[in-house]
């Protein structure tokens, strides 16, 4: 698991550490906005607990996870997917389903890596077509090879995902 040894901003008053955070000093602490503090709670995501006044006030435990969920954000993980992942690391015997969804995540990018590196070469040579100005003949039988691969990488893809 991820250690963040940070000093986070309203930690502690005076000497004494604090146990609860409302809604925007949790905000502050996460560099997230309150509104999504609260779409957050709507989802079952992270539910902080209430206080006689009805206010959020969020644990230290609450604060980790929050700091979790904008890591997991950065990783391409949709919200259904966070949700998933913080439930299986939170109920202490999950941590196996956490890393395969980690693995999967990890194969989902290196697949997403090499698309993006083919459309980088093909903008290369297309910028190399283009300042040569190679008359438009030459350049339709390598459109239509490109045009080709990126379809059967998609249908190879979605193959994959269907598997």
């Amino acid at each position: 698991m991820l250690y963040c040894a940070c000093k986070d901003r309203f930690s502690f008053e005076g000497s004494k550490p604090m146990s609860k955070f409302s809604v925007s000093q949790a905000a502050k602490m996460t560099y997230t906005n309150k509104d999504t503090l609260r779409y957050y709670d709507k989802l079952k995501i992270v539910s902080p607990a209430r206080g006689e006044n009805g206010y959020r006030y969020y644990s230290q435990q609450d604060i980790m996870t929050l700091k979790r969920i904008k890591l997991l954000k950065c990783t391409d993980f949709s919200l259904s997917e966070i949700n998933l992942f913080i439930k299986a690391i939170t109920n202490g015997t999950g941590s196996m389903a956490a890393w395969k969804m980690l693995e999967q995540k990890v194969e989902q990018t290196e697949q997403k890596i090499a698309h993006l590196q083919s459309i980088v070469e093909m903008m290369k040579v297309s910028v190399e077509v283009l300042h040569e100005n190679r008359p438009q003949p030459d350049n339709d039988a390598y459109v239509c090879e490109i045009f080709e691969s990126i379809h059967r990488e998609k249908k190879q893809n979605s193959l994959e995902e269907t598997v």
